[in-house]
């Protein structure tokens, strides 16, 4: 049911409890879906309301979003970075659940970022779905980079520009990441000419 392409292997449940587990395996699921680019299965993974919001410095200043998942999941075509999460726990309680996931990513094969993904889900009807994601963007050593060194390389496809735009720029194009695309605001002047120079203009 859920492709553990990028992040599975290196995130683990803290309990044998099979909750815990799917919970822990529909983050994973996310963050394989927006690596990919594949928007149907992010529409699956999540709540209709479903937020994804992010905080963090730049240049000293802080900047905070919460945003709808409705940006990412109208989005089409292939996306340009690699995000994998690892060493993943989850708390349950009845029909909640927290998946705390640290991560890293990559545009293309160049370093970007690290952080901490923060899943809140809600089961219902059986099925555990993401009603919100909050992270943060830090580098080192506030946050960890994956032990076992940089994803191996992959083929980069075109960029579709799905007219999404989000702070003035280049957000609806499938090659931006979530994480870098949301932490654009009212707050930057900058104008993003490609997806890379977005990320890294909030890294």
């Amino acid at each position: 049911m859920f492709a553990l392409v990028f992040s599975g292997p290196y995130s683990r449940a803290q309990s044998g409890d099979p909750d815990h587990k799917a919970v822990i395996a529909v983050a994973d699921s996310v963050l394989a879906a927006l690596t990919s680019g594949d928007s149907a299965a992010l529409a699956r993974l999540t709540l209709d309301s479903a937020v994804v919001g992010g905080a963090g410095l730049r240049d000293g200043v802080e900047r905070l979003s919460l945003r709808s998942w409705g940006l990412y999941i109208n989005r089409t075509g292939p996306s340009t970075f690699t995000e994998r999460g690892f060493d993943a726990t989850a708390r349950v309680q009845d029909r909640i659940a927290q998946v705390w996931l640290p991560y890293d990513l990559y545009i293309g094969d160049k370093w970007s970022h690290c952080g901490v993904d923060v899943f809140t889900l809600m089961k219902s009807s059986g099925r555990w779905r993401v009603a919100s994601l909050i992270y943060t963007i830090e580098q080192p050593p506030a946050c960890r980079k994956l032990p076992a060194g940089p994803p191996a390389p992959r083929a980069q496809g075109p960029q579709v520009d799905q007219g999404n735009s989000l702070g003035g720029g280049a957000a609806g194009r499938p090659g931006v990441s979530l994480l870098c695309a949301s932490m654009r605001s009212v707050k930057s002047s900058r104008s993003c000419t490609s997806a890379s120079s977005c990320c890294r203009s909030e890294t």
